[in-house]
């Protein structure tokens, strides 16, 4: 059992983690904001809609199980930069249709720490590096298929900033992307039937979404992310 002091040590650490990555994760958003002419997010305003976001449930879910032991005490750190990660999807996704780079990178560095930490702590890398291999091609497979649909249609069909997405996901998920695209889906099917009826219900007319720039399938893997990994855990 990890002892108090251990558990308090890394609770630091990650809340520490936690405020520093919510100032980077708003200036990233107020980048691109500005290329938009959007107003910019202040500090105040930004915190209160961060610390609400749901990958803060995500996140603190995810500290309860390391604290019972199912999972390694010290992967709570990777797990936050990438909740911080997942958060800053959600907020520049959802509103500007895109996820920046420097996101990505930062869920790639989360991964691999992430990784790293369950080979120091005893995980059978053997099967770990396994696990998370059929999680890369699966993403890879998700890539291949997009392309060919942009070749074919001259249109994106899926984009490639939620396959970057995916890539360092699968880090943390290994072959478990497979049903995470699965609940995306759906959670993506139940987000458009909202949208299709709420317009039409405004409109007193049909009018269906579409077009890739009408919807952003990023917040869809976030919330689908948090229900795997309740899913897995509990």
């Amino acid at each position: 059992m990890n002892s108090s002091i251990e558990i308090v040590s890394f609770g630091l650490g990650g809340l520490l983690i936690y405020v520093l990555l919510t100032r980077f994760i708003l200036r990233v958003e107020n980048d691109f904001r500005r290329d938009f002419d959007l107003p910019e997010v202040t500090i105040r305003s930004g915190l209160l809609s961060l610390v609400l976001g749901a990958t803060s449930l995500a996140c603190l879910y995810l500290m309860l199980m390391v604290v019972h032991e199912k999972l390694p005490l010290a992967s709570f750190l990777p797990i936050c930069a990438a909740a911080q990660g997942l958060r800053g999807t959600w907020r520049v996704d959802r509103k500007l249709l895109v996820i920046p780079d420097r996101f990505q990178l930062l869920g790639l560095l989360s991964g691999m720490s992430y990784v790293l930490t369950l080979i120091l702590t005893g995980e059978d890398w053997q099967e770990l590096a396994a696990n998370v291999g059929i999680g890369l091609a699966l993403t890879g497979l998700l890539w291949l298929m997009s392309a060919i649909y942009f070749r074919l249609r001259g249109t994106v069909g899926f984009g490639f900033g939620d396959i970057k997405l995916l890539g360092w996901l699968a880090l943390f998920l290994g072959h478990r992307i497979a049903p995470l695209v699965f609940i995306a889906v759906l959670v993506s099917i139940a987000e458009l039937t909202f949208i299709f009826l709420k317009k039409s219900i405004a409109s007193k007319k049909i009018i269906l979404p579409s077009g890739p720039d009408t919807f952003a399938f990023g917040p869809s893997i976030v919330l689908g992310t948090m229900i795997e990994m309740i899913i897995h855990y509990a």
